[in-house]
């Protein structure tokens, strides 16, 4: 292989833009990755002026620094120029480069052109340093040269001048070996990457700075080459430099043949990639880090277009709307708002995208696949690419729902316990009147007064201060069950013998209009209760039945049943009923629901009711066909079971 071939080859491994200009300014040479830089093939650029392509600002400083060069006005600039620059791309678009540019003369001192590399200003780092074959290597190959090829002989200096210039400048490092892998040329760039000296490199073998797995792999794709004579790559090319730090490294690899076309080595350049791949490894953690912050928390993350069409989001936000991945993808948000709240939301989106600020929503309203209502906030922010252009929008949602419902609940509680501190003060006062107006009347008629109506008297009075305790009993109640302090005594109880004793009064005051399905008090059957607490259950449900039926019609039933686990009692009437819709909120605090029977209460004996069946680890329920149907309700208490003995 002649030495111009040696060269073309090594220009075809560079991935730099070499070029060489006249002192006119008129392009006369650049290789193939021309195409890559600013996207014209060669034969595009040659014989134009390089003007053209140079940012018309930037154009003045380069001609200045030319004509210097020209007329050699600096000294420190007439072996070569480092210029930085805007070059002009095919698409119209100026990219930063940076160029070393050496003048060229002819015999007579003359600068007659000038040559150079070009290279990204991202991807650069230009070393001044780099390593040029020794002037006697060049001049023993020119002294061998006969007389007759003194023209090839100048032409070879050029060439050589031009190539010497280019390992000069180039950051990769470009290395030479012979068929063992031991290195016979390379530039200082090599030297660098591998942090040896020159003498120390020549003749080096590539297993004396790999590993044994590197080692393997260089074998084979040298092997390869030989064999093939195609050129290859090799990535991910560890390199273990002297001081021992290894760096990773890519390499091109293609043969080198003699003039007889026998192959005699190897060469290629070496690239050190150890930082990118440190980023790359960076780049990946962090978005596995980030990647796993959005898939475990709980509030949804979006991004869509300017258009409002969904493009990444993370599983909660999934659940949040109640599709899959594969529907939400491309979704537009106006799928899943009404109309109202999608008008809010474009004019949100249309605030952030004109003053580029992030936002805050409040109360969105959407729409579930299922058709289920919910409540969102969401935070809005712009989207832009690495040329700051508008591309889309991101944000967190929340599912607010709850506590909107609990805030729902909030204020119907409180309007509930101030509809209850009302009634209580009218219930309150209503059975103190009674047996004040009593009490004045026995004061003044005593003596005048009948034995029958004295005790018709005083069970009004009775009966009122019964009504009374109640009330007073639930006001405690409900206080000690809201500060947490409720508590249940229970212990072991038959059940049979409890009910007997518990329904007698109830038998004897309706007579006919009670009914209670008496177990006998030998039948084996032991509950942990409370009992006065159970008699309070009773008795509450007993009364409202009593409150909301016909005093004629009425028909009051108490049922206990006896099952294996549990124990199941059912008071049911034939009064008023209850609708459908109050069912659910029954046992809740401070409702109450009148009827044609009764007005309304302080909606607070039901829901104590519901805390000390839930208290014996029992549970209670309402039934009820609807309004003037009658009702149910049924209390499940567990039994004692003969283990448990």
């Amino acid at each position: 292989m002649t030495l111009m071939q040696q060269y073309r080859s090594l220009v075809d491994n560079i991935n730099d833009l070499l070029f060489s200009i006249d002192s006119k300014g008129r392009i006369l040479f650049c290789n193939n990755f021309v195409e890559k830089i600013i996207g014209y093939k060669p034969h595009e650029v040659m014989a134009k002026k390089i003007e053209e392509f140079i940012h018309p600002e930037d154009f003045q400083r380069i001609f200045s620094s030319i004509q210097d060069l020209i007329q050699g006005r600096k000294n420190d600039q007439t072996e070569g120029v480092d210029i930085e620059f805007r070059l002009k791309h095919k698409t119209g678009d100026f990219l930063g480069v940076s160029a070393r540019t050496t003048p060229v003369k002819n015999a007579n001192e003359e600068v007659t052109k000038f040559i150079g590399v070009v290279r990204k200003i991202s991807d650069r780092r230009l070393t001044e340093e780099a390593l040029q074959e020794s002037k006697e290597k060049y001049q023993t190959i020119l002294e061998n040269s006969v007389t007759e090829r003194k023209q090839a002989e100048r032409k070879l200096r050029e060439s050589e001048e031009k190539y010497r210039t280019i390992l000069k400048n180039i950051e990769d490092g470009y290395y030479e070996v012979d068929l063992t892998g031991n290195l016979t040329f390379f530039n200082e760039s090599m030297c660098k990457i591998l942090g040896y000296s020159k003498d120390e490199m020549l003749g080096l073998n590539y297993k004396h700075y790999t590993n044994d797995v590197t080692a393997k792999t260089v074998y084979k794709a040298f092997n390869k080459v030989y064999r093939t004579g195609v050129p290859t790559k090799i990535v991910d090319y560890e390199i273990i430099r002297k001081d021992k730090i290894n760096t990773v490294n890519e390499t091109s690899v293609s043969l080198i043949t003699d003039s007889s076309g026998e192959s005699v080595g190897f060469r290629g350049i070496v690239r050190d990639v150890t930082e990118r791949k440190q980023a790359e490894r960076k780049l990946r953690e962090s978005e596995e880090k980030y990647r796993t912050i959005l898939k475990n928390i709980e509030d949804g993350y979006y991004e869509v277009d300017l258009t409002g069409n969904l493009t990444f989001f993370n599983e909660s936000m999934c659940k949040i709307l109640g599709y899959s991945k594969d529907k939400m993808i491309g979704m537009n948000y106006r799928k899943y708002l009404d109309e109202s709240t999608a008008k809010i939301v474009y004019k949100t989106f249309n605030e952030v995208y004109r003053t580029r600020k992030s936002a805050k929503a409040f109360d969105w309203s959407i729409r579930t696949r299922k058709g289920n209502r919910k409540f969102i906030e969401a935070s809005i922010s712009l989207i832009v690419d690495s040329t700051d252009k508008s591309v889309g929008f991101r944000g967190i949602c929340r599912d607010i729902t709850k506590r909107k419902q609990i805030e729902k609940m909030k204020d119907d509680l409180e309007r509930r316990r101030a509809d209850f501190i009302s009634m209580t003060s009218h219930e309150l006062r209503t059975p103190l009147t009674v047996i004040k107006w009593y009490e004045s009347f026995l004061e003044k008629h005593f003596f005048s007064l009948s034995q029958d109506k004295m005790e018709n008297h005083f069970k009004l009075i009775n009966r009122n201060i019964s009504r009374l305790e109640r009330l007073i009993s639930g006001v405690s109640d409900i206080g000690k069950i809201e500060r947490g302090i409720f508590e249940t005594e229970p212990k072991k109880t038959n059940l049979s013998k409890f009910l007997n004793e518990a329904m007698q009064p109830y038998i004897e005051l309706l007579g006919s209009q009670f009914q209670y399905h008496k177990i006998p008090e030998e039948f084996p059957c032991d509950v942990n209760i409370d009992e006065s607490r159970l008699i309070q259950v009773l008795g509450n449900i007993i009364e409202n039945a009593i409150k909301h039926t016909d005093t004629n019609q009425r028909k009051i039933s108490v049922m206990p049943e006896i099952f294996p686990d549990i124990v199941r009692i059912t008071v049911s009437d034939n009064g008023a009923g209850i609708k459908s819709e109050n069912l659910k909120e029954l046992f809740e605090p401070f409702t109450s629901f009148p009827t044609e029977y009764s007005v309304k209460g302080t909606g607070i004996g039901l829901f104590v009711v519901r805390v000390i069946i839930e208290s014996h680890s029992g549970t209670i329920t309402a039934q009820s066909e609807g309004e003037g149907m009658g009702s149910a309700f049924i209390i499940c208490l567990p039994r004692i079971t003969v283990d448990e003995i």
